[in-house]
């Protein structure tokens, strides 16, 4: 469990807010309306996030009541 929760903290440390103009347009680079794309990536982010902690929530309240 702490291994997870270290690379939990390691993946939660990116943050998609912090690119600039210039590193959006480098990053999608040959592809049309940027911001619109940079916006979808955010939110499939955040709704990725979203499920992954549901999922693990409800995964870790089984197993407790196999450990406790």
């Amino acid at each position: 469990m702490a291994w997870a929760a270290y690379q939990f903290s390691i993946i939660n440390a990116i943050k998609l807010d912090d690119y600039t103009a210039d590193e959006e347009k480098a990053a999608l680079k040959g592809g049309r309306g940027g911001r619109r794309e940079m916006a979808l990536l955010r939110e499939t982010h955040e709704a990725i996030s979203r499920g992954a902690e549901a999922f693990l929530r409800a995964e870790y309240s089984i197993c407790a009541i196999f450990v406790a």
